[in-house]
């Protein structure tokens, strides 16, 4: 007897959101935070490889992505409002 593959998708958004409906006290914090990462990262994924002409602390020259993911990263958080230290 073979086992059938699910053929079902469970977004991270949809895992997230029934957690949170499943669970009283959750206050959505989470939720908004995890769906700007989530957000972020889709973004930071759209063709933007390449040297940024940086050097970071070890030396290396940093990646254009590298700069982009934490600046952009950053501003995300900033504006969940969700995040008091960065």
């Amino acid at each position: 007897m073979s086992e059938q593959m699910s053929t079902e998708i469970i977004t991270l958004t949809c895992h997230v959101l029934n957690s949170q409906a499943r669970t009283p006290q959750a206050s959505g914090d989470l939720t908004i935070l995890l769906t700007t990462i989530q957000t972020t990262c889709k973004f930071i994924c759209c063709d933007r490889i390449g040297a940024a002409g940086i050097t970071n602390v070890q030396g290396e020259e940093q990646k254009k992505l590298d700069v982009l993911l934490n600046d952009i990263m950053i501003n995300s958080l900033q504006a969940s409002g969700k995040v008091a230290l960065m």
